[in-house]
């Protein structure tokens, strides 16, 4: 969250009171058009079971559970899903409303947190 007291931004350009205005100038310029398509922050527990979709396509893939990990800052707010057993693959996959973003920049982002020491885990 953004928050600016005493500060105006005309037409995307920062009216030069203050070096603080002309940075957020810039920064507003860059996120204002930005759109969410899609966004999953895991803090409603095992409700992520319904949005979520395990693969069948192989029998033997591992499976995933929501935790914080060994590791964390918030034990509710930093929940993820883990794989939680060794040397087995993972599939899974969500739905999102279809989109367009034609003509702008699609960003994907996305956190892997390694707690394990592997030499050949096979997600570097």
């Amino acid at each position: 969250m953004i928050t600016i007291v005493n500060k105006r931004v005309v037409s995307g350009q920062p009216n030069h009171e203050s070096c603080s205005s002309a940075i957020f100038g810039i920064f507003a310029a860059f996120t204002v058009d930005a759109t969410v398509y899609f966004k999953e922050q895991f803090l409603d527990g095992d409700a992520w079971k319904s949005r979520w979709l395990e693969s069948q396509h192989k029998s033997d893939y591992g499976q995933w559970k929501l935790t914080a990990g060994n590791f964390y800052g918030d034990a509710e707010k930093d929940k993820g899903l883990q794989t939680s057993q060794d040397a087995h693959f993972y599939a899974l996959s969500a739905r999102f409303e279809p989109f367009s973003n034609e003509g702008k920049p699609l960003v994907i982002q996305f956190t892997v947190k390694h707690e394990q020491k592997i030499d050949c885990g096979g997600a570097t």
